[in-house]
């Protein structure tokens, strides 16, 4: 009700105007701050609003803060990858703080329902912090074809590829590759071809970057799986403890290796983990007992004696 405390539109965009930037960020959570758009939007400028023109944003005890302020700290980790490049942009971010926002005002009663605004004038996708997404690869031979994005704001320090061959023996070949200069800044749109030595087949490739800011973000990012069994080949070759980046099925007990660490829990290394006589894959795809436990149905007696002596051989019912 004071107008001198007003932040009028003709003001920010002299603001947006006077700074040297290639795109420009503003979130606002303030009463009628959607009516700050339309005088303030231009290209390479994402405005975002807690409201539209005419409408109250409400903080809330519940929360301890702005509504519009708690989905969109939130919004990062909660957002749909809607368009499943693998990063989570600002416009992704927006559709979960609306329909947050809007659902939880619209709760207060008639009348009350915020409508979160967005003005997005950035060229493409826009993401602030340092990511790499649309990773595509497609192996010929000896040959390594790729391309992906580089998203964020910052300096490049150090951008590389290193791609793996399994075939005939395991070896690695690493390109720095932030020379391409897809754009002053380094950021943006990245493709070419890794070529190994003849007679070795390319496989999965790890991305480096390093990019600094307020502080220095490193991406370490794995793609690439020759043996399709949910595990990258650099992490099988690294991490793995022994995983064949080659078989799927390293231990032959009948579950993928990627199911072993990611879903049941046992070890793709023994193929029987509780050592109860039976195969981890004939328990979890032919009894149902349990891989982890050597008496499923605690009855005294393994789960292998069971099945192989006494033939008690369904626990699915």
């Amino acid at each position: 009700s004071n107008p001198s405390s007003y932040y009028l539109d003709t003001l920010l965009d002299s603001k947006l105007d006077s700074l040297n930037c290639n795109n420009i960020y503003t979130i606002v959570d303030a009463c009628n701050s959607g009516g700050l758009i339309p005088e303030s939007q231009d290209t390479d400028r994402l405005i975002m609003t807690a409201c539209g023109d005419g409408q109250v944003s409400y903080e809330d005890s519940n929360l301890q803060q702005g509504i519009f302020t708690h989905y969109l700290l939130n919004s990062l980790n909660n957002a749909n990858d809607q368009n499943s490049d693998g990063v989570i942009s600002l416009e992704e971010c927006f559709s979960y703080i609306s329909s947050g926002t809007r659902s939880y005002t619209a709760g207060y009663g008639p009348g009350y329902q915020c409508n979160p605004q967005l003005s997005d004038g950035i060229a493409g996708q826009a993401v602030l912090y340092p990511s790499i997404g649309s990773v595509y690869t497609n192996r010929v031979d000896n040959k390594l074809y790729y391309s992906f994005y580089l998203y964020g704001h910052g300096t490049l320090k150090t951008l590389n590829l290193t791609v793996c061959s399994l075939s005939p023996t395991v070896t690695f070949k690493t390109e720095e590759i932030k020379y391409q200069l897809v754009s002053p800044t380094g950021f943006g749109y990245y493709s070419g071809v890794i070529e190994l030595e003849e007679g070795y087949v390319a496989g999965g490739i790890q991305l480096l970057a390093e990019v600094e800011g307020y502080g220095l973000v490193t991406i370490n990012l794995r793609h690439g799986d020759s043996d399709g069994d949910g595990l990258t080949d650099f992490f099988e070759i690294f991490d793995g403890n022994g995983l064949d980046p080659t078989l799927n099925d390293t231990d032959g007990d009948g579950l993928l290796d990627g199911e072993e660490l990611n879903t049941y829990n046992t070890d793709p290394l023994n193929a029987d983990s509780d050592s109860d006589g039976l195969l981890d894959g004939e328990e979890v795809n032919t009894y149902g007992t349990n891989p982890l436990l050597v008496d499923s149905d605690s009855d005294g007696l393994l789960d292998g004696e069971e099945v192989n002596t006494y033939g008690q051989v369904n626990y699915k019912g």
